[in-house]
């Protein structure tokens, strides 16, 4: 669920040239080997226009949906709320904090470019891969004309969570996170409208584990408000043909 980390009051403020407008500041040490699309990055470069690069140090402004190939689209991106963001330098609008289990970019009251519309909103990376986009406070008028997503080096793979569409909106938390390698889905994707049900295939590898089972019920819910979704199985231990215990567990 949704919890903002405010991290105005531990973190470093971002040390932005010029008037702030259109900035990308490189190499700004992770506290962790951060893997990513194959690869793996100890630093990381911050763009005012609402999104980080391993790579790239482009300061595009004009987002689009992902994976985008051209030459202004920044590789190995993670877009938190890609637009023509405008901060200034009278005073800190975008914070970093690290430690062992996190690293976090707040972008805090930072104002569209000429609308002035502010937003609040934050990029959490975690050890292991995980990335999540939490919304704090988002003025409403243009909210549905910015990207959020990721895509690779390569720009060939990439997912795109929303593109110039009305999704974000105040107190939502969106995670990205790679599947277990024990834990298969099929099928991987798919649509299902409001009302209806969908039957999912969920398969475990239960190689060198003490939790194995033959079978799962899996459980699909949205929780209401913060849009987030939890898929919850049945995991039984086994041994032989004797179930010894069964606990339900989220994923």
């Amino acid at each position: 669920p949704f919890s903002w980390i405010d991290i105005t009051g531990i973190g470093t403020p971002l040390d932005l040239p010029g008037n702030g407008d259109d900035q990308n500041v490189p190499g700004i040490a992770l506290p962790f080997a951060f893997p990513f699309y194959g690869s793996s990055f100890n630093t990381v470069n911050v763009c005012t226009n609402g999104w980080l690069s391993f790579s790239s140090t482009q300061t595009t402004l004009t987002n689009v949906a992902l994976p985008n190939a051209a030459s202004t689209t920044p590789n190995n991106l993670i877009a938190g709320f890609w637009d023509d963001l405008d901060p200034d330098t009278a005073e800190a609008k975008i914070w970093t904090y690290g430690d062992a289990s996190k690293f976090i970019v707040s972008y805090v009251n930072v104002p569209r470019f000429s609308s002035l519309e502010l937003y609040t909103f934050q990029i959490i990376l975690y050890p292991s891969g995980t990335i999540d986009f939490q919304y704090q406070s988002l003025e409403p008028g243009r909210l549905n004309e910015a990207t959020i997503g990721i895509q690779n080096g390569a720009k060939d793979v990439g997912l795109t969570v929303v593109h110039n569409a009305d999704y974000v909106h105040d107190n939502l938390r969106i995670r990205i996170t790679n599947r277990p390698g024990w834990l298969t889905v099929s099928p991987l994707a798919g649509v299902t409208p409001a009302g209806e049900t969908a039957t999912l295939q969920v398969g475990f590898d239960a190689t060198g584990r003490l939790y194995v089972t033959d079978s799962a019920t899996a459980t699909v819910f949205r929780v209401a408000g913060d849009g987030t979704v939890e898929v919850f199985l049945q995991d039984m231990l086994v041994a032989g043909d004797k179930t010894i215990c069964g606990n339900d567990k989220a994923v």
